[in-house]
């Protein structure tokens, strides 16, 4: 008998995406992990957000967290709950997704504001993990 084991894994935390900006989480060690979902919520204050959320993926860590970085890729083919993970994330509910990603040591999120997202938009996302 297997016992599940498990985690989750604070990958942004109040990180402002301004306007039409584009923020980028902390990567996530998935070498150990099979299962993947993503809780997201995006507030603001002055309006609606309005988000694209997409799963960038690499064989390294990024050379700087949070940041650009040429080994960060989003994958050419991703499945329809991937691609990208939230199109349009327009609301400030907390949002669950199962997600199915293609094998790789490491991810991220990127996410990038999309249409009239206020400046003030604030997104906290967790990635929950099961070996």
């Amino acid at each position: 008998m297997s016992i599940p084991v498990g985690c989750s894994i604070n990958i942004m935390s109040s990180v402002a995406v301004a306007s039409t900006g584009v923020v980028y989480g902390n990567s996530a060690d998935l070498r150990m992990f099979r299962g993947f979902s993503l809780r997201i919520q995006a507030t603001s204050a002055t309006g609606t957000p309005d988000l694209q959320v997409e799963w960038e993926a690499s064989n390294v860590r990024p050379s700087t967290e949070a940041a650009v970085d040429t080994n960060y890729v989003i994958p050419d083919e991703m499945n329809t709950s991937m691609d990208p993970i939230y199109p349009n994330l327009n609301d400030q509910l907390w949002h669950m997704k199962q997600l199915l990603p293609p094998p790789s040591n490491f991810a991220r999120l990127r996410i990038t504001g999309v249409n009239s997202n206020p400046a003030d938009t604030l997104v906290t996302a967790e990635l929950w993990l099961q070996g």
